[in-house]
């Protein structure tokens, strides 16, 4: 696997790229997900993220931070797909192309997603309920976001740029060299496309191996590669969303304290790649605090580990 997990990666855009995106509901566990996966210390790792990235909408119609490049791509791969913001704002009676319009000329510059919501006054409720118009227009590629630090709210950009072909063959290639070994089903479920729509792919060119009557293909295998003794991963980390079969990941049993009712993934801590703990934090505006829920109490050692780890992230993000 080439996801940063085991040997770090570059630079956050290198961590967006490879991974193809990370998800980001929840925008500090994205921020841990992308500074797990980067060499200690390195510096900056956050401005440097604000200053190279962006926010908007693109596999399985969900927000992540993205290389600019990746998600032209990949909106471009997935344009024929339906896009529920659709039929939710027809269904509520909204005329798409009037506010569509309304919403590209607003956006002539950039602006706070506070001030167009009050652009459009009561109907902004409706219009960007869950979010709708902003991914509806994201998806299309046209609409993304920008995160800063210590901004209150994100900037909203409105992008003219149209992608001439797809680069669909360097996204299908990505993919298998940050997750693979992986299936078809894997993939599609990581794209959010049907198995038919993933099996026109051409994957001449992987190599293969059968597991349990199922095909998996992949780039290359360092086996002198081994798991660190602990895995740390934040909510939503790419290694828990881009497979179909999430028992070759964690055993079956522990499922439901993974992928949670209602589309939520723990945070959680792999010890020796099998499951061991959850864990959340809450912050503030000056401090952080963790806590961690294991099935059996780690050791001295690993406890100290694991403060190392949160409170190396604590000082990326300038708290204590």
């Amino acid at each position: 696997s080439n996801q940063g997990l085991i040997e770090p990666l570059s630079s956050p855009l290198d961590v967006l790229h490879k991974t193809l995106g990370i998800q980001a509901q929840y925008i500090n566990h994205a921020l841990f997900n992308i500074y797990n996966r980067l060499p200690q210390s390195y510096p900056f790792a956050f401005k440097e993220l604000a200053d190279t990235s962006i926010l908007a909408w693109g596999q399985r119609q969900t927000y992540h931070f993205y290389d600019y490049k990746d998600w032209k791509n990949i909106c471009q791969l997935l344009s024929k797909q339906s896009l529920w913001p659709q039929k939710f704002l027809s269904d509520q009676g909204i005329d798409l192309d009037q506010h569509s319009a309304l919403l590209e000329e607003l956006l002539q510059e950039s602006l706070s997603r506070t001030a167009i919501l009050e652009a459009f006054g009561e109907k902004g409720k409706t219009l960007f309920q869950w979010s709708a118009l902003f991914l509806l227009h994201s998806r299309q590629g046209h609409l993304y976001h920008k995160w800063a630090i210590d901004a209150k709210d994100r900037l909203v950009f409105w992008d003219q740029e149209t992608i001439i072909a797809s680069q669909k063959q360097s996204l299908i290639d990505t993919y298998f060299k940050a997750y693979g070994p992986a299936t078809l089903s894997d993939l599609g479920h990581f794209l959010g496309m049907s198995k038919t729509e993933v099996g026109h792919f051409d994957l001449s060119h992987f190599q293969q191996i059968t597991y349990k009557n199922k095909i998996f293909y992949y780039h290359e295998l360092n086996e002198q590669l081994s798991l660190p003794k602990l895995l740390i991963l934040g909510k939503f980390d790419p290694l828990l969303v881009s497979y179909h079969d999430k028992e070759i990941i964690i055993d079956p049993k522990y499922h439901p304290l993974v992928w949670k009712k209602a589309g939520q993934i723990a945070a959680i801590i792999l010890k020796e790649g099998q499951f061991q703990a959850t864990w959340t934090f809450r912050k503030s505006t000056s401090s952080i605090s963790f806590s961690v829920s294991s099935l059996t109490e780690f050791n001295k050692s690993e406890k100290a580990y694991i403060e190392k780890s949160f409170l190396a992230f604590s000082s990326q993000m300038g708290l204590t």
